[in-house]
């Protein structure tokens, strides 16, 4: 064999073999760059579940404390309607009162 051929088909292995590497190595990094950002994906879908978990649990207290809050408002008003029934009635009471004395 030429001492040439040689050269050419020795130099066509070595390009080979270093492009095979690279493909190697570059799918080997973007497999571990997949795993890397699936697990950072995973753990930033866990986090924001429990902050949801969290965020409803408040969200249900606030609504528990809003309809108690309303609830002390409705009662509040029906008592102020009385009282204001209850002092017409007294006014009414010393007006008689005021005119059987007089």
């Amino acid at each position: 064999m030429d001492p040439v051929v040689g050269s050419i088909i020795t130099g066509i292995i070595g390009a080979a073999s270093a492009i095979i590497v690279g493909v190697i190595n570059t799918i080997s990094q973007m497999n571990k760059i997949r795993d890397e950002q699936r697990e950072t994906f995973n753990k930033f879908s866990a986090e924001t579940g429990k902050a949801m978990a969290l965020t409803d649990e408040r969200i249900r207290n606030l609504t528990d404390e809003v309809k108690k809050h309303n609830s002390v408002i409705e009662r509040m008003y029906k008592c102020e309607t009385k009282q204001s029934l209850i002092e017409k009635d007294i006014e009414e009471i010393k007006q008689e009162l005021k005119r059987k004395d007089d």
